[in-house]
């Protein structure tokens, strides 16, 4: 019964992540997440089109690139296809997970270190995203696998099973460099097989050694022959040992933001050790999730613990649960009991050992939260074996502590998901630094950050909430309380925000004007595309505000009426390019000495919002011009979820026209896409170094009322020239 229920869950999950991947089908990662996703892909592509490692930067370590160049290859240049291929190998890792928790501890831990690889959001999200995370934590589970099977049984493939996770692990060192740490743990577990003789044993270990230590010589003198310098796997060695040990340093990444100070590195780490020992705490409250980095994913079990707790443990306590405390608490507890016991220490000690090697590389250089995945599934199952011990001892208990262990989860569960989905929150700015005092602009805004903006010595605070802090769809959000001096008048501009594919689109403004002292409440609407994050972002317009104990309210309703405030509706008839309405897949504003602007559509896929519901006719009016080295380019125009007409689209300047039917805007805001059917990076046609995928340029686009082919739905892509 269990096995059944666990492939259930393998199955659901797989299908799930295939699922969410598919969502973000059209870009190289999920939210915010690609860090070197374009590159990866640039020369992966340009490794397929030529044949030459050269190629590949001294930067950039050879083997993930080599592995996404095979997957192109094999699918025809499809980001998707590769996406797919790693929830695939996210199911095969769990997979090995509970056959190996099956014969080394028991089935019900081997269950549960399975199911949590398979629901990670962390592996899920990074599932969705070309980079080298999710890849690389497979070929170390399984090169784990394949060197610790031999010690738990007799068998005559001993060697064989050696010699492959000796070529996975390679691989592994060759896609991230951190996993050189764990190699001298994973020498040692042929070297201490009882199962061998000791001439077997030496023999195993050369076998491993050999082909390990090969393939890096042979790597670093391919990279001496190409570079004259000796690099082993990578150069970034150096530089990550800079960025995170200086007298600016924060932990994790924060250079662009902050910059570095001096002295860096071994320097520094001499000069310094307290603060390096502070550094280093912090360092692990990045790994593990507790702090939160602008890489960490959403995780709705928080808001499930704080809905299950009755609103007895505050929000912010439940989130830091979530995104990692608890599993921190777990792989400690994991990896004592794996160390106490005498069963499973001659059998999982190189888990916690492993683990431990690979965490201590960032706890001295660079940590983020995606730093832990590719020792993720090795966590996740120190994780499940105190959580299997505990639910040992209560099945092994009497009826009345089962049956009260069973009501308890039971309310616990009810509470979590029945509850009504609304959250007051305390937000400090201490609990969103990440890193203090960002400089960035609107554009670069990430979630869960304390910023400044605009850059400079006089920049005003900006609070941006993390998306778990908000459901998605018909909402309010309410700000209590007035944060303001008493006397003191004072002005705050809020910005409803979601973010695709990394992007963060505005749905809505509003400002708000306290006067004096006193409690003031503003509940603005938002409507959020489906299954995209929303964010609230703060900014003090006048006064001297403290922002640090403002408070938000958000409540998910099903009452879509009255949530247009004209205040905060756009103008329909305006320039949706000037009126900052463009969502995820636009370019920059450029002057190309038009009257408007002209604005890329890059990608496939460009969203336009404007708000105003209103059930007559209307009439989508734009200008625009096909990049001429696509070839033959169509467009469709969708409006809200509603395909409206397929146009072919000239390399020439021209206007264009679709009839928008009554009765299809009424929502709040109403969503527009162009679909283009190609597009192309001047990069890949070796027209210029520009890496945007380029569909077409927009001049204006424009919704105006009525509609000449009123009723009919369509007009014709007749040119408009108003």
């Amino acid at each position: 019964m269990l096995r059944a229920a666990f492939a259930t869950l393998l199955l659901v999950a797989t299908v799930s992540n295939i699922a969410f991947a598919w969502r973000y089908a059209q870009a190289l990662s999920c939210w915010n997440l690609g860090i070197d996703t374009v590159e990866y892909d640039q020369l992966s592509r340009r490794l397929l089109e030529t044949g030459s490692l050269s190629s590949i930067p001294p930067f950039q370590p050879v083997g993930f690139i080599v592995m996404l160049a095979g997957l192109y290859g094999v699918w025809g240049g499809s980001a998707l296809a590769a996406k797919v291929t790693f929830c695939l190998l996210t199911a095969a890792t769990a997979l090995g997970a509970w056959r190996l928790g099956v014969r080394c501890i028991g089935e019900l831990e081997g269950a549960l270190a399975g199911s949590l690889i398979a629901w990670s959001p962390l592996l899920g999200a990074y599932s969705a995203t070309v980079q080298y995370e999710v890849p690389v934590a497979f070929l170390l589970f399984w090169a784990t696998f394949c060197l610790l099977v031999p010690s738990l049984s007799d068998s005559r493939r001993v060697f064989p099973m050696y010699v492959c996770g000796a070529f996975l692990l390679l691989a592994a060192i060759l896609s991230r460099e951190t996993v050189l740490a764990a190699l001298p743990v994973l020498l040692l577990v042929p070297a201490c097989n009882p199962r061998l003789t000791r001439r077997q044993r030496v023999k195993a270990v050369a076998a491993v050694a050999l082909i390990t230590w090969g393939g890096l010589g042979v790597c670093t003198a391919w990279r001496y022959q190409a570079t004259g310098r000796v690099i082993p796997i990578s150069e970034k060695g150096d530089l990550a040992l800079r960025y995170g040990n200086n007298p600016k340093a924060n932990g994790t990444y924060n250079a662009t933001q902050v910059g570095m100070g001096t002295p860096s590195g071994w320097p520094f780490i001499a000069s310094h050790p307290l603060v390096t020992l502070k550094l280093g705490l912090r360092k692990a409250g990045y790994y593990f999730g507790v702090l939160h980095d602008g890489w960490n994913v959403p995780r709705p079990v928080g808001l499930f613990i704080h809905r299950a707790s009755f609103g007895a443990l505050p929000y912010s306590w439940s989130l830091l649960l979530a995104r990692g405390a608890l599993t921190a608490a777990l792989t400690l507890a994991g990896g004592f009991l794996v160390l106490r016991s005498r069963r499973l220490r001659g059998t999982l000690w190189p888990v916690p050992l492993i683990v431990a090697s690979m965490m201590s590389v960032h706890l001295l250089y660079l940590s983020s939260c995606r730093f832990s995945i590719p020792s993720l599934p090795l966590i996740l199952m120190l994780c499940a074996v105190p959580v299997g011990h505990g639910l040992r001892v209560v099945w092994a208990s009497g009826w009345k502590t089962k049956s009260l262990a069973i009501g308890t989860a039971v309310v616990i569960s009810g509470a979590g998901i029945l509850r009504e989905p609304s959250v007051e929150l305390g937000l400090k700015a201490e609990e969103l630094l990440f890193p203090p005092a960002q400089v960035v602009a609107d554009s670069q805004a990430v979630h869960g950050r304390v910023l400044r903006y605009p850059p400079g010595p006089d920049s005003m605070r900006i609070l941006f909430a993390p998306p778990e802090m908000l459901p998605r769809g018909f909402g309010r959000c309410e700000v209590l309380g007035s944060p303001f001096p008493a006397g003191q008048d004072a002005e705050l501009e809020l910005t409803l925000l979601a973010e695709d594919h990394g992007t963060v689109m505005t749905i809505s403004r509003a400002k708000l004007l306290f006067r004096g002292s006193g409690y003031r409440m503003l509940s603005t609407p938002f409507y959020s595309p489906k299954d995209l994050p929303v964010s609230l972002l703060i900014r003090s317009v006048r006064g001297g505000a403290s922002l640090d104990q403002i408070q938000l309210r958000a409540a998910l309703t099903e009452d879509q009426a009255g949530l247009v405030d004209p205040a905060v509706a756009f103008a329909a008839a305006d320039n949706l390019h000037s009126a900052g309405n463009t969502g995820y897949g636009w370019g920059d504003l450029e002057d190309w000495k038009l009257s408007d602007g002209v604005q890329w559509a890059l990608g496939t896929r460009s969203f336009l919002y404007f708000s105003g519901r209103n059930s007559d006719s209307r009439e989508l009016v734009f200008r625009a011009s096909a990049f001429s080295a696509v070839g033959n380019q169509a467009v469709t125009v969708i409006f809200n979820e509603r395909v409206l007409a397929t146009l072919s689209l000239s390399p020439e300047w021209r206007g264009y026209s679709v009839c928008i039917p009554a009765g299809l805007a009424v929502r709040p805001l109403n969503l527009i896409e162009f679909r283009h059917a190609v597009a192309k990076s001047p990069f890949e046609l070796d027209m210029s170094p520009d890496n945007r995928r380029l569909a077409a340029a927009y001049q204006s686009v424009r919704v105006l009322p009525g509609c000449e082919n009123d009723g009919t739905g369509l007009t014709s892509g007749r040119d408009s020239r108003r």
